[in-house]
């Protein structure tokens, strides 16, 4: 997962919850276009985030339509792509991303294996002060 992706899950993580206003804060803008909101989209459409924006049969846009209307909804433009945004800028502080179980197995999964490498390298400095020990008591009594 990519830096930008980690550092709207963590925002996310550490209140449950977050607004697209919150989000646009912590969004690295780049080009100043939808396609700043990628990141967002992605994790919106991976399943990470859970957000109220559905089509019809009730799934997540595909990428580019979730960036634009994000992107319309920060900028407050009416027309973004195939998007049209009648309504600018309402509902921009409102509209709420929520963290997913996924989301919560990520973090998991990033801790289980932090822990995993200071074990590792708990006991591989504890091997090797050991071994180089015994080496030199081995030693001095030869």
């Amino acid at each position: 997962m990519k830096l930008h992706h980690h550092k709207l899950l963590k925002l996310i993580l550490a209140n449950r919850e977050a607004s697209l206003e919150d989000l646009s804060k912590a969004i690295d803008l780049k080009h100043n276009d939808y396609k700043d909101y990628f990141p967002l989209a992605c994790l919106v459409v991976s399943g990470y985030i859970s957000c109220d924006l559905r089509n019809s049969s009730g799934k997540p846009y595909d990428e580019k339509l979730l960036a634009s209307i994000f992107y319309s909804k920060v900028s407050g433009e009416e027309q973004v792509n195939n998007y049209h945004n009648s309504s600018g800028r309402k509902g921009y502080g409102s509209k709420l991303f929520t963290m997913t179980a996924k989301t919560q197995l990520y973090f998991d999964k990033l801790r289980a294996k932090r822990v995993e490498r200071m074990f590792t390298a708990l006991i591989s400095i504890t091997v090797g002060v050991s071994s180089a020990l015994i080496t030199l008591a081995i030693k001095s009594n030869i």
